[in-house]
């Protein structure tokens, strides 16, 4: 077993269940219903993605976080692919609990093509389609992109109210002022 190093520079042993403890506690913030045995999956999930990240048997708490985030964030529109077939060999996502089954899903992500590290493990293109670059919330793609970069480096942007750095915001604001 491996060890966690927690934000205060305590090390503790890793533990599962903290894992699903902390999105029970973000799917009743949220007032959102949920199921213990989806809870547990994504748990079984979340470990497997960040398990390249352990060294000498301990991996800090920001990279398990990051790994939440990765699981839950990153499918796409093939992922339906698996969903319906899950729900052809009798899943129900209205009734997880008296459905649900850890087998079937592996099956149907096998079954349709889906590698679900895929989706959570690897580097993405900044040309890469994402699923939500169909929203837009007024800052262009092109600007996150050199944000990122900007990031790397260490640089910050500017203070939009001295200098606007022409992230595409202001189009959306009556006036055209990102600070009104």
């Amino acid at each position: 077993m491996y060890q966690v190093i927690k934000r205060d520079g305590k090390v503790v042993d890793f533990n599962i269940s903290k894992i699903a403890d902390a999105m029970k506690k973000a799917f009743e913030a949220t007032g959102t219903e949920y199921n213990d045995d989806i809870i547990d999956f994504m748990a079984l999930k979340v470990s497997a993605d960040y398990l390249p990240k352990i060294k000498d048997g301990k991996i800090a708490v920001e990279d398990i976080q990051d790994s939440v985030e990765a699981v839950l964030s990153r499918g796409d529109r093939r992922v339906a692919d698996a969903i319906e077939e899950v729900w052809r060999q009798g899943g129900r996502l209205d009734a997880w609990t008296d459905y649900f089954s850890f087998e079937r899903w592996m099956k149907a992500f096998e079954k349709t093509g889906l590698d679900v590290d895929f989706y959570a493990c690897r580097e993405r293109s900044v040309d890469e389609l994402l699923p939500w670059d169909m929203i837009d919330v007024g800052v262009r793609k092109e600007h996150l992109v050199h944000e990122r970069e900007m990031c790397y480096r260490s640089e910050l942007s500017p203070d939009c109210r001295r200098q606007c750095s022409a992230c595409g915001a202001a189009r959306l604001l009556k006036g055209g002022r990102c600070d009104g």
